[in-house]
C-alpha cells in the first residue's frame, strides 16, 4: 500500500488539480502511517505467539499466491526501475498455509527489493528437486544476509548487519522451517 500511496502522492503533485487533490491525501497518507505503525507493532507482539498460531493448511496455487505478492511490492520495484524475473510452474499446487507463506515471501521480497541497487535484478524461481521438496529461489544484486546472522533470523527486533551474505534463498527456506516446526 505504501509503495500505491506514494506513487498517487507523486501523480497528485504534477498534478494541475494538487491543491484540491492534496487537502484529501494528507490525511489518507498521515492514517496509512499510523496503521503501518500499529500493524507492526502488533505483529511483534504477535511473533512471541507464532509457535501457537493455527496452521489453517489448504490446497493451493502457489503461483497465484506468488503473484498476489508480487502485486505489493511492484510498485517498489518501479520506483528503483528493478526488473524481476519471475520463472514458475502453471497449477504449482502446494499443501499450507497460504496467508503464512506468502508473508513467508513477502518479507524477503521487501528486503530484496530495499537492498537492491537501482536498476538491478531480482530473480524469483520455484521448483523442484527430486526428492519432490519445493524450492523457492529469491536472488537480488544486493548484499544477503551474513551467515552469522543465520540463526537470529526470525527474532524480534533482529536486524542482520546486511554486509556480504547469502541471500534470500537460506533465509526464506529458514521462515518456511521456523512456521512449520
Amino acid at each position: 500500500m505504501k509503495g500505491y500511496i506514494e506513487k498517487l502522492e507523486s501523480e497528485i503533485l504534477a498534478s494541475e488539480l494538487y491543491s484540491q487533490l492534496h487537502q484529501y491525501f494528507i490525511p489518507l497518507k498521515n492514517a496509512l502511517e499510523k496503521v503501518e505503525k500499529l500493524t507492526s507493532k502488533l505483529f511483534t507482539s504477535l511473533e512471541y505467539l507464532i509457535k501457537d498460531l493455527p496452521i489453517k493448511e489448504k490446497v493451493f496455487d502457489l503461483k497465484v499466491a506468488l503473484e498476489e505478492v508480487i502485486f505489493w511490492i511492484k510498485p517498489l520495484c518501479e520506483d528503483k526501475k528493478l526488473s524481476l524475473e519471475i520463472d514458475i510452474p502453471q497449477n504449482f499446487l502446494i499443501k499450507g498455509d497460504q496467508d503464512l507463506i506468502m508473508q513467508a515471501l513477502l518479507n524477503p521480497l521487501e528486503n530484496a527489493v530495499k537492498f537492491s541497487p537501482p536498476n538491478g535484478k531480482i530473480t524469483i524461481k520455484v521448483y523442484t528437486r527430486e526428492n519432490q521438496k519445493i524450492n523457492i529461489f529469491i536472488r537480488d544484486e544486493g548484499p544477503g544476509v551474513s551467515p552469522a546472522d543465520l540463526p537470529f533470523l526470525g527474532m524480534p527486533f533482529f536486524k542482520s548487519s546486511a554486509e556480504k551474505g547469502l541471500g534470500h534463498e537460506q533465509y526464506l527456506d529458514f521462515l518456511i522451517r521456523y512456521v512449520y516446526n
